[in-house]
């Protein structure tokens, strides 16, 4: 009955693709099997990128803080990401395409944009590590600092 419906769906064009992947099971399990393989490879290795970056992050950031003590987020991201962008190529291969359906050579640009890393991800990473950015604190007129959401 339900391969009765999945053929009426894939129509006569493609119910032969269907016969032949019931015939060689083992075939089919084997490609997807390498699929996921690849798949969990890039994870691991995105979550290694993750790790590294938020570690460099820390990092670059107390000196430039320290050179500079009223830095933005803005420009903390515009100093670490030309280091980064350098670095990020060398610690990985592939990671997998922002839709996790196939995997993509690790370029500055695709990790970016996988991960989220802008200006906003390392006040996160900083907020997350107690370390407290000038920008982060506002001072109202009745002298009270509170939180800015940047």
């Amino acid at each position: 009955m339900v391969q009765g419906l999945i053929r009426g769906m894939l129509g006569p064009a493609f119910a032969p693709l269907l016969d032949w992947m019931l015939e060689n099971q083992l075939i089919v399990a084997l490609v997807l099997g390498i699929i996921l393989a690849f798949y969990i490879a890039g994870r691991v290795q995105l979550a290694n990128i993750r790790k590294r970056t938020e570690a460099m992050v820390l990092e670059l950031s107390e000196g430039f803080i320290k050179s500079k003590p009223h830095i933005t987020s803005r420009g903390l991201f515009k100093k670490i990401y030309p280091v980064w962008s350098k670095q990020v190529e060398g610690w990985a291969k592939f990671i997998p395409h922002k839709h996790d359906l196939w995997p993509v050579p690790v370029k500055p640009d695709t990790v970016a944009a996988k991960m989220g890393f802008d200006h906003q991800w390392i006040v996160d990473t900083l907020k997350a590590n107690h370390v407290e950015l000038d920008e982060f604190r506002v001072v109202n007129e009745a002298g009270d600092e509170k939180e800015s959401t940047v």
